[in-house]
Parts: structure tokens; sequence; C-alpha cells
């Protein structure tokens, strides 16, 4: 980030019990790896960077538009580095309602198509309270999902 600490934008992160950063004054490489990421420069290579600093088991979301054609110089090690860093990715564009209607049509279509097979790829749903189950090996199950609706009231 580049706004001043008593920005807008920093009171919101530090009230979400985020540190923020002002890249103009402390380097990002001095704090370490990081467990959550937004990135939203829009540069290719900015991104590129961040993406060394993301912890293991960490979380990145591009929210910026990338417009660089080229290739880093070994995506070979990238990939090793997201795969057996388990790093999730994942990108994010603003969309209103329309959008979010057009997706479930398409699941709907999908689901038809392929008779269930997106409903299918969920063998089992558990509370959080029973996350263990989530990593016992079975060879039938696909995907484990954790439903916080399913939590036990405190």
């Amino acid at each position: 980030a580049t706004r001043t600490k008593d920005s807008a934008k920093a009171r919101l992160a530090e009230r979400a019990g985020a540190v923020y950063v002002n890249t103009m004054e402390q380097p990002l490489q001095s704090l370490g790896k990081f467990d959550l990421i937004m990135e939203e420069t829009g540069s290719a290579q900015v991104a590129m960077q961040a993406t060394s600093m993301l912890n293991t088991n960490g979380i990145m979301c591009f929210l910026g538009i990338y417009s660089s054609t080229t290739a880093p110089e070994d995506i070979g090690e990238f990939y090793k580095d997201v795969v057996l860093g388990n790093k999730t990715f994942f990108g994010s564009v603003n969309a209103n309602i329309n959008y979010f209607r057009m997706g479930l049509k398409d699941f709907a279509e999908i689901e038809k198509l392929f008779n269930g097979i997106l409903r299918d790829t969920i063998s089992a749903r558990i509370s959080p309270e029973e996350f263990q189950k989530a990593y016992e090996q079975n060879k039938d199950s696909i995907k484990t999902v954790i439903s916080f609706s399913a939590a036990k009231a405190a």
C-alpha cells in the first residue's frame, strides 16, 4: 500500500485486525511471509513478486487487471512452490446480481447436462467440530465441505 497510516484505507485495515504497511516507508520484504495477500496493483511484475512472499498454506487474491504477455522465466519453480506450499490463488472482479444469477443458471445447466456432477463432487458435509474427518483417507471421498450452518450452537 502507498497511503499514509492515517488514511481511511489504513484505518479500515487496522480495524479489521490487519497491519497496514506503507511500502514507501517500509519494504514488504522486511516483513517476512504473509498468510493472506490481496494483490490489486494491476502490475503483473508486482503480482509475481508478491507470490514469493506468500507463506505455506497461504491464500492470495488477485483483484487487478494484468496486461503483461510474458511469463516469468522459471514458471515451473513457481508451480512447484504453489503445490508443495499448499498455496491457494484466486481472482475476483466486481459483479452485480445479474452475474450471480448467470452463474447459478450455468451451474444448473451443468448439473442437468452431466446428471448431478457438481453435487456429486461433494462427498461429505461436516460441521466445524468434525473438521478432523476432512483429513481421513477414504477411496470414495472427493471433496469434504465444512458447513458452518451445521455448526452446533454455543
